[in-house]
């Protein structure tokens, strides 16, 4: 069996990637909405969107995106920020902003690093450090409560005569890491 691209460039070992995905499904909570199943299906979204980008993130860029949406609400606990933030609970007390985001990033990086989990054991030094800011940035841009922020940046980009610069990394990155939700509304 030939692996795809991003595999192949990677250097990603497949048991791995499957012993990954699995650790992530083990890490979802069984809540209403943000389950595994929502998890999921944000991450087969952006897989179709990905296909329709016509090659305008890098392979690498690729499964940064695939991987943040899969984990982008792992270990959700059903509630969200603003009851975090009221309650006072532990997670509030870690983090000042985008409450959820963050411990959903810090989960991610937590299996990331486990033995057995280590799909970018391949990947040294400033490109690994690369790659989960990539994860990072797209597991924070779900966060709801800026989407009139990142709605007014998507629009101001779109408007644009030249439209969005593919080149420009923040561009492309911003674009690319509004997530399925995000594209809907505006």
């Amino acid at each position: 069996t030939t692996l795809p691209l991003t595999l192949r460039v990677l250097i990603i070992d497949l048991h791995t990637l499957i012993r990954f995905t699995l650790t992530v499904r083990k890490n979802y909570r069984d809540v209403i909405y943000h389950n595994w199943y929502h998890g999921f299906s944000v991450a087969h979204a952006a897989y179709a969107q990905i296909k329709c980008e016509d090659a305008k993130f890098t392979e690498v860029e690729k499964l940064c995106i695939l991987i943040a949406a899969l984990c982008h609400d792992l270990d959700h606990r059903g509630r969200d920020n603003s009851y975090q933030r009221k309650k006072g609970t532990p997670l509030a007390t870690l983090y000042s902003t985008s409450i959820l985001e963050h411990h959903h990033f810090n989960m991610t990086l937590t299996i990331l690093q486990q033995p057995g989990n280590q799909i970018f054991a391949n990947v040294a030094g400033a490109s690994y450090y690369e790659i989960l800011m990539i994860i990072k940035h797209a597991i924070l841009s779900t966060d709801l409560s800026r989407l009139e922020g990142s709605k007014k940046i998507v629009r101001d980009l779109l408007a644009k005569s030249d439209g969005v610069n593919w080149q420009q990394k923040e561009e492309r990155f911003f674009r690319g890491f509004y997530s399925p939700q995000h594209l809907i509304v505006v």
